[in-house]
């Protein structure tokens, strides 16, 4: 038997829209754009099968899986995970990334957004997040063999790429090259 993952991006938040740093601790909002976004993901997963769907403790992955669930899935179990979180940006959250004005968080900017092991000062480096979202993944593999579920699950962008690297066979350094887009899902299957 085959169960399926169902894993996307929460739509645009409002500081996507003005390219800010917001990670864990900056909890803010969709944008109206991302609203509009996330009733687009809505009519493509209204034909897919899921009981189960998680979303992180942030706003924009809970308000994004309210508005994919409300009118096909409403009653579907719902988790809310804190392993899932978007990263930490430490001192770099709620910065406008063009415009890091003190060099050497410019310097740091640089440096630790796309780093596997140097963190912003203050937050998280890809390692860091790595460990923190893989005991999810392992948990979700034995929570879908023991129930035989599909689930959808509304992450983060860095959330997301210790998942998508461990279902894609993918290395973290890889991974680290790639974005996860707003509006795709990502699909995987899981032997049961």
């Amino acid at each position: 038997m085959k169960n399926y993952i169902y894993l996307f991006r929460h739509t645009q938040s409002t500081d996507n829209e003005h390219n800010i740093f917001s990670g864990d601790r900056k909890d803010i909002n969709l944008s109206e754009a991302g609203k509009r976004e996330a009733q687009r993901l809505r009519e493509k997963l209204k034909d897919y099968k899921f009981e189960v769907a998680i979303a992180s403790p942030l706003k924009r992955s809970v308000e994004t899986l309210d508005i994919v669930l409300e009118e096909y899935h409403p009653n579907v179990e719902r988790i809310v995970d804190e392993r899932i979180k978007e990263r930490d940006y430490g001192i770099l959250e709620g910065r406008v990334k063009q415009k890091v004005a003190i060099p050497i968080l410019n310097i740091w900017a640089n440096i630790a957004h796309r780093s596997y092991v140097i963190p912003p000062p203050g937050g998280e480096n890809f390692i860091q997040v790595w460990n923190r979202v893989m005991p999810f993944v392992h948990d979700l593999e034995d929570m879908i063999r023991q129930r035989k579920v599909n689930v959808a699950i509304c992450g983060h962008n860095n959330s997301m790429r210790p998942i998508r690297a461990y279902f894609e066979h993918k290395t973290p350094r890889q991974m680290l090259k790639e974005n996860s887009e707003h509006g795709v899902i990502y699909e995987y299957e899981i032997d049961t």
